[in-house]
């Protein structure tokens, strides 16, 4: 999955993500909705609203957990939800510290590069 999105879209989203079966697109928004249903992350309900895919949801699973990883290496206060702590954790990328808070590995680190959150 190597969607090539802009923060317009992933914030569409993330909007339709938090609201669940209700999100409509807004006017002045339809280019963007259509390009992501395009690209089938979302797909639209016959009352109009939109619905993300699976792949929706992967590309938004992936964002929320870079965006968690990038937090933690600037030191920012993050409130990771389990699943996103279980998923960084079984893949290495988060471990405790001394103080028992969690830290980010040198694999997210070359990770957070790759994706140019450097």
């Amino acid at each position: 999955m190597n969607f090539k999105l802009n923060q317009d879209e992933f914030r569409i989203l993330r909007r339709i993500y938090a609201a669940g079966r209700k999100a409509k697109a807004p006017s002045g928004m339809h280019i963007q909705y259509k390009k992501l249903a395009a690209q089938k992350l979302i797909i639209f309900r016959r009352d109009g609203s939109a619905e993300l895919t699976a792949q929706g949801e992967q590309a938004i699973f992936a964002d929320l957990c870079l965006t968690a990883l990038k937090d933690l290496r600037d030191g920012k206060p993050v409130q990771l939800t389990p699943e996103i702590r279980d998923y960084l954790s079984r893949k290495s990328m988060i471990c405790r510290d001394e103080e028992n808070n969690w830290k980010v590995t040198d694999k997210a680190l070359e990770i957070l590069t790759d994706a140019g959150m450097v």
